[in-house]
């Protein structure tokens, strides 16, 4: 075989890799056709900002949501269908939020899993508060992992390369915890919002606002009840 055409096959086999999850660039559309949309709480935006304020440190004024003992994944109680819907962003570049699932002891590391996209382009210029998808139904005892990729989208394609945080935090670099995971009393809503920017750096803002999105058991926005909860800080109210 030629030495070129052995070196396509190779650039071939990295950027796309052989299994699912070793895939560096995957195509996507930017507003995927199976989106649709729930009619959010009326302030769950308002309530929300209110809580986290832009570029304040929210980090230090809410230890018990960095606490070790408190649940940073969801965890399905009962067999349910999981929705993922779009609240609000405030990403200074277009990110992508994924997940994915495991079941027991958690993976050693971010190269076990197998990464699925959410939201491709989570941007307030492409996505409508309100905004969902169906992302799985799954048995009792699945742990559901997410992960924000710090401009990950570009031009129809997720780029796996780029910076990403995981709620499996000890994945992070210097296991920075970068989301908060908490239910908003007023709405009755369980909230996940991630910190843009690496906290092992120093241009994060810890404001934790930078992309917003509720995660459900239902399509009708009713209170949850086929997920672990008492373990997830409640927050609002106030």
């Amino acid at each position: 075989m030629k030495s070129s055409v052995v070196c396509l096959a190779v650039l071939i086999l990295f950027s796309f890799g052989c299994k699912d999850k070793e895939k560096i660039i995957e195509p996507v559309k930017e507003r995927p056709d199976d989106i649709f949309s729930i009619a959010l709480c009326p302030t769950i935006n308002q309530n929300f900002m209110k809580l986290f304020t832009e570029s304040r440190n929210n980090q230090e004024k809410y230890p018990e949501l960095f606490s070790t003992s408190v649940q940073e994944q969801i965890v399905v109680s009962k067999e349910t269908d999981v929705y993922v819907s779009f609240v609000t962003e405030g990403a200074s570049v277009p990110s992508t939020l994924g997940f994915y699932t495991y079941t027991g002891t958690a993976p050693a590391s971010s190269g076990d899993i197998d990464k699925k996209i959410a939201l491709p382009h989570v941007s307030n210029g492409i996505l409508a508060p309100g905004d969902s998808r169906f992302i799985g139904k799954y048995p009792a005892g699945t742990v559901i992992g997410f992960f924000m990729i710090y401009g990950g989208y570009n031009n129809n394609t997720v780029n796996y390369s780029k910076p990403t945080y995981y709620t499996n935090y000890a994945w992070n670099s210097l296991s920075k915890r970068q989301h908060v995971l908490f239910r908003e009393s007023t709405c009755n809503n369980i909230v996940m919002s991630f910190e843009d920017k690496d906290l092992s750096g120093s241009d994060a803002d810890a404001d934790f606002n930078d992309i917003v999105f509720l995660i459900s058991d239902n399509d009708q926005n009713e209170p949850v009840t086929s997920f672990e909860t008492s373990s997830i800080v409640e927050l609002g109210g106030e």
